[in-house]
C-alpha cells in the first residue's frame, strides 16, 4: 500500500510540509532524545509491524512517528502507537501520520485516547473513528468509607485467611496455589470477560502471551506477598493479582479474576478478595482498578466500590479507527452513546457512537498485564 502524498509547506509557516515514511535505524537514533520509542519499519519479524515517521520537508527533522502493531491475543486489530512533537505543525504531522498507518494496515487500528487529546480526537473523528469502549477513573485511596465497605465485604472466620485449601472457598496467598493453575484462571478470565467485545485468539496464543505475568522471575509479575486467591478443594475459582506494586510513582492494579467471569457468586468471590487486600493496606494507600463501561455487570460492581481519589477526570476511551482498504471490512461496533455518561462526553466522538459505522470489527483489550507491544498501556499513546 502506497503512503499518502506529503502536505507541500504553506506561504509564512515556519514549519515546512510533511513527508511520511517508514522510519530507519538512523531515525531511531536521531530520535533518541525526543521520541526515545521510535523504532525502524518492520522491526519484527512475522507480525506485520509498521514504523513510519513524519519529517518536515524544510528542516529534514523527524517531527513525529507512530507504530503499527498487529496484536496476538486479539488478532482482528493492530494497535496504534502515535506521538507528535509539541509544535505549528503538530497537528499536520499527526493527521499525516494517522493517514499513513490507514494506508498500509490490512485490520482497524486502535488507541486509547482521553479528554485531553482534543486534536487528536477531532482527527480520529474525520477519519470516521468511534468509542468501542470506556474505562473510567480508576484511582482509589484507603479512607474511612473504603474501610466500611472492606468490612462489609470480607469473609467471616476460617474461610477468611486459611493457611492451606482445606475447605471449600477459602482465601489463601496466590504465591501458595499451582503457578500453572493461576494462570489458567487468568487466560479463562481474560477470553471471557472480551467475549462480546473483543474475541481473543485461541487458548494456547493467550497462555503464551500472558505467561510472563505469572512468573516469578518477572519485573511485569504479580507481587507474591500482596496478592489473593480463593480456593474451592484445591482449585483457585478466584484471585486478586496486585500488578505493579514496586513503582516509584504510579498506583499498584489489582486485577480480579474469576472462574466464571460473572455471576452473583463470581462477584461475591472477586469482591471478598478486594476486601481482603485492603484491609492489609495502610491509611491514604492507594490502587487501581478497572472496569469497562461496555461490560455492564463488572462496570456496576465497580462502580459502586467508593474511595475515588476523583470520580470526574482520568475517563479513558479505547477509540476504533476503520481501514477501508482492508481485505474484509465489518461494521465497526461502536459503545452506545447513551452508556457514556456527561463527564467523558468527548468520547461520543461528535455522535458517532451512535450506530454502527462503515470499517471493520475491533478487537481490543486494556488489563494491566498483557506483554509490550501487545496492548498499550492504559496511559494514552
Amino acid at each position: 500500500m502506497d503512503l499518502p502524498r506529503s502536505h507541500r509547506p504553506s506561504s509564512g509557516n515556519p514549519f515546512g510540509g510533511v513527508t511520511v515514511r517508514p522510519a530507519t535505524a538512523a531515525d531511531a537514533a536521531a530520535c533518541a532524545a525526543t521520541m526515545p520509542d521510535v523504532l525502524p519499519d518492520r522491526w519484527r519479524k512475522g507480525d506485520n509491524c509498521r514504523s513510519l515517521v513524519a519529517v518536515d520537508t524544510v528542516t529534514a527533522t523527524v517531527v513525529g512517528h507512530c507504530r503499527g502493531i498487529d496484536s496476538t491475543i486479539h488478532p482482528r486489530a493492530r494497535n496504534l502507537v502515535l506521538r507528535v512533537l509539541a509544535g505549528p505543525g503538530a497537528h499536520r504531522a499527526r493527521r499525516e501520520l494517522l493517514d499513513g498507518q490507514i494506508s498500509v494496515s490490512d485490520r482497524p487500528l486502535h488507541l486509547k485516547v482521553t479528554g485531553e487529546d482534543e486534536g487528536l480526537l477531532r482527527d480520529l473523528a474525520d477519519r470516521g473513528a468511534v468509542t468501542i469502549q470506556l474505562m473510567p477513573p480508576w484511582t482509589r485511596q484507603v479512607g474511612p468509607a473504603l474501610r466500611a465497605w472492606s468490612a462489609e465485604h470480607q469473609l467471616r472466620g476460617e474461610r477468611r485467611r486459611a493457611p492451606a485449601p482445606h475447605a471449600a472457598s477459602v482465601i489463601v496467598a496466590a504465591a501458595d496455589v499451582d503457578p500453572q493453575s493461576l494462570l489458567e484462571l487468568d487466560a479463562e478470565h481474560y477470553a471471557a470477560q472480551h467475549a462480546t467485545w473483543s474475541p481473543c485468539a485461541g487458548r494456547p496464543e493467550l497462555l503464551e502471551a500472558l505467561a510472563d505475568a505469572h512468573d516469578p522471575h518477572s519485573c511485569r509479575s504479580w507481587d507474591r506477598g500482596l496478592s489473593l486467591a480463593m480456593v474451592s478443594h484445591g482449585t483457585p475459582i478466584a484471585a486478586a493479582l496486585v500488578f505493579g506494586a514496586g513503582a516509584d510513582e504510579a498506583a499498584p492494579e489489582v486485577c480480579l479474576l474469576s472462574r466464571p467471569y460473572c455471576g452473583r457468586s463470581a462477584w461475591r468471590a472477586k469482591l471478598a478478595l478486594l476486601a481482603e487486600h485492603i484491609a492489609q493496606l495502610p491509611d491514604g494507600a492507594r490502587f487501581c482498578l478497572d472496569s469497562h463501561v461496555g461490560m455492564r455487570e463488572e462496570h456496576s460492581m465497580i462502580a459502586g466500590i467508593p474511595g475515588l481519589t476523583d470520580p470526574d477526570e482520568g475517563w479513558t476511551a479505547v477509540v476504533a479507527v476503520p481501514v477501508p482498504g482492508a481485505a474484509a471490512p465489518r461494521p465497526l461496533t461502536p459503545l452506545p452513546s447513551h452508556l457514556i455518561p456527561d463527564a467523558a462526553a468527548w468520547a461520543r466522538l461528535d455522535s458517532g457512537n451512535g450506530a454502527s459505522c462503515t470499517g471493520q470489527d475491533l478487537t481490543t483489550g486494556d488489563e494491566g498485564h498483557p506483554p509490550p507491544d501487545e496492548l498499550p498501556d492504559r496511559a494514552p499513546q
